[in-house]
């Protein structure tokens, strides 16, 4: 009763960390508050079913997190395709799929699906949210390819896919496109081949995790140069040949290349450029 005499003034509702218990009934209730701009929920105990009903009376809001509770169902195309819907963390929860069709939508920056129950394929149409710059799917159950059609997010900054079972496939050329990545994770996602050279021209980037993977042949020289790498995780894959001398005089902070079947010293890791201050190289296992 107390938020529906909130129903025509109330912008900003948080209410995270809070053990709130319920289901369908709790989504009601919130619909009524249809001046809502940003809503917290996260760190409670929702068990709402996610569905074209959830939360869809709500057309102001510009953030929404309902992360770590146990929501269940599907990502919803009308919280995907929301008119003012910059932030929506949905991330630490049930939901089983994201629906399959999602139109343009110049909005949307921040979208954190980690740590779910998803499965089947990444959407082609996760390209159509052209604004997005925080796009994290990791921890889920995708099992189909790594979508071609990530490349023409030219907006993204931080991509994490990792620890979900694709199937067996060598990263996109087309991303070669993503100028603006600073992070990219793509750790146990089943890589196999080449690490591609085209990533040392992400010029951008200052973490590239590839840990736990089947990539093959050597390390490119051309992720030496990239002038803002810090973390570069190589770690667990068959990686052969020896690693370029010109890592010396990069700026990576953390090497991690143990278990793979690399060659070669790496004392030049610690002898190198006196701008560094501190790294962290690992090759045991080669």
């Amino acid at each position: 009763d107390t938020l529906n005499n909130l129903s025509d003034t109330l912008t900003d509702l948080g209410l995270h960390d809070n053990m709130i218990v319920g289901g369908n009934d709790v989504s009601e209730k919130l619909n009524g508050l249809t001046k809502l701009q940003e809503l917290y929920l996260e760190e409670n105990l929702l068990d709402c079913m996610v569905d074209d009903r959830f939360l869809n009376k709500l057309m102001n809001l510009t953030v929404l997190d309902l992360s770590d509770n146990q929501l269940v169902g599907t990502v919803p195309k009308h919280l995907l395709n929301h008119p003012t819907l910059e932030v929506l963390d949905l991330h630490d929860n049930n939901l089983k799929s994201i629906v399959g069709t999602i139109d343009e939508n110049p909005t949307l920056e921040f979208l954190a699906l980690h740590s779910n129950d998803i499965s089947g394929t990444i959407p082609t149409g996760i390209a159509n949210l052209i604004k997005l710059r925080h796009l994290d799917l990791s921890t889920n159950k995708f099992r189909e390819s790594i979508p071609n059609s990530i490349g023409t997010m030219t907006e993204l900054t931080y991509l994490f896919l990792a620890e979900n079972s694709f199937a067996a496939s060598s990263i996109p050329r087309s991303w070669q496109n993503l100028e603006n990545l600073k992070e990219l994770s793509l750790k146990r996602t089943n890589l196999f081949n080449e690490i591609p050279d085209f990533l040392g021209s992400l010029t951008n980037l200052v973490l590239l995790d590839l840990d736990d993977n089947n990539l093959t042949g050597s390390i490119p020289q051309s992720l030496s140069s990239l002038p803002a790498l810090r973390f570069l995780l190589l770690n667990r894959n068959k990686l052969s040949g020896e690693i370029p001398v010109a890592f010396a005089n990069s700026t990576v902070f953390m090497f991690l290349v143990d278990n793979n079947t690399l060659t070669g010293d790496m004392s030049f890791m610690c002898d190198g450029d006196t701008r560094r201050d501190h790294v962290i190289a690992d090759c045991g296992g080669n």
